[in-house]
C-alpha cells in the first residue's frame, strides 16, 4: 500500500508540474471505488444514517427520504486527501425512490436529496421513520484508483464531445499530452477497478449518457432540461460557462445485491461545486440520474 501511495503522490507531483494546480485540480481527479468483498472500515451502502441526536429526517414534500450510504471521511482522506473531503465526521446520502424518485433535471426537485456532513462527535446510529425504504447494511471494500487524467468533454469545458470549438486553452490542451508522456516515461499508471457496480467517492464518473455536472448547472441554475426550448433561457450561454465548476461527491450504481434499480440499469450522481467542496458546505449538493 505505501508503494501505491508513493506512485499516486509522485503522479500528483506530475500533474502540478506540467499543467499548473488550477488545471491539474481540473482536469486529473482521484476516486476511492466501493465494491463488495472484505470492508475497509464503517463506509457502507444501505444501513442507518450517522445523524446528530434529535435531528429531524429528512422529507421531500410529506415522505420521508431513503438513506443510501455512509461515507466515513476519516476512512476517505487516508487513502486519497486529494478528493477533498473532510478530514473527520461522516456523509450521511439520502434520496427519494420507488418509481417517482427525482432524477435531477427540474429544479423543483431540489429537496428530493440530501447530504448531510455529521461530526464524529455527534454522530448517532439513527433509524429510519416508518414509510423509509430501508436497504440492510452492507459495509464496503475500499479501493483508491489514484490520478486519472480527464479530457475536456469529461472535465465540462465542452457540452458536447463533437463540438469544433473547446472552452479547454489549447495550452492546456498540450500540457496535457506532455503529463500522458510524463507519466508513461516512469511507468505510472492508473489501477484497475473492482469488477461489479460502479460505486464510487470523487474521479470521474461512469455516465450512463452525458456527464452529470452539465444537467446539474442547469437545473442548480433554475433552467428545466426537461423543457425542449430549455436553450433558450436567458443567460443560457452563462450558466453553460459554469459546468466545469461541478465535481463528483458519490455515484451509486444499480446493484442486485442492494435490490436497487435506478430506472433501467441506471446510476445517480451527487455531485457538488468545487468551492463548496473545499468549504465544507453540502447543502447545495445536487443529485441527477441516469439510465438506459
Amino acid at each position: 500500500m505505501n508503494e501505491q501511495r508513493d506512485a499516486h503522490h509522485r503522479m500528483r507531483e506530475l500533474s502540478e508540474r506540467h499543467l499548473g494546480p488550477d488545471y491539474a485540480d481540473q482536469l486529473v481527479r482521484s476516486a476511492v471505488w466501493l465494491s463488495h468483498g472484505v470492508p475497509s472500515g464503517r463506509s457502507r451502502l444501505g444501513g442507518n444514517p450517522l445523524l446528530p441526536p434529535g435531528s429531524d429526517w429528512p422529507t421531500w414534500g410529506d415522505e420521508p427520504l431513503n438513506f443510501l450510504a455512509l461515507v466515513d471521511c476519516a476512512e476517505i482522506t487516508a487513502l486519497d486527501e486529494s478528493i477533498g473531503l473532510p478530514r473527520t465526521g461522516f456523509l450521511n446520502f439520502f434520496c427519494g425512490a420507488g418509481n417517482d424518485h427525482p432524477w435531477g433535471l427540474d429544479p423543483d426537485e431540489a429537496d428530493g436529496w440530501r447530504v448531510i456532513h455529521t461530526s464524529a462527535a455527534d454522530a448517532v446510529d439513527t433509524p429510519a421513520p416508518d414509510g423509509a425504504w430501508v436497504t440492510p447494511a452492507h459495509p464496503m471494500r475500499l479501493t483508491p484508483s489514484g490520478p486519472e487524467i480527464g479530457d475536456a468533454f469529461l472535465a465540462g469545458y465542452d457540452s458536447y464531445p463533437d463540438e469544433e470549438e473547446s472552452e479547454l486553452p489549447a495550452e492546456a490542451r498540450e500540457r496535457l499530452d506532455a503529463l500522458v508522456t510524463a507519466w508513461a516515461e516512469v511507468g505510472l499508471t492508473s489501477v484497475w477497478r473492482p469488477s461489479g457496480p460502479a460505486h464510487q467517492i470523487g474521479g470521474w464518473p461512469e455516465p450512463v449518457q452525458e456527464m452529470p455536472w452539465r444537467d446539474a448547472q442547469f437545473a442548480a441554475s433554475g433552467v428545466n432540461t426537461n423543457k425542449r426550448d430549455y436553450y433558450r433561457d436567458p443567460g443560457f450561454d452563462e450558466v453553460v460557462r459554469g459546468i466545469p465548476e461541478w465535481r463528483l461527491l458519490l455515484q451509486v450504481d444499480t446493484d442486485s445485491t442492494l435490490d436497487w434499480q435506478w430506472g433501467d440499469f441506471g446510476r445517480l450522481y451527487f455531485v457538488i461545486r468545487a468551492d463548496d467542496l473545499r468549504a465544507g458546505d453540502f447543502g447545495r449538493v445536487w443529485m441527477t440520474g441516469q439510465c438506459y
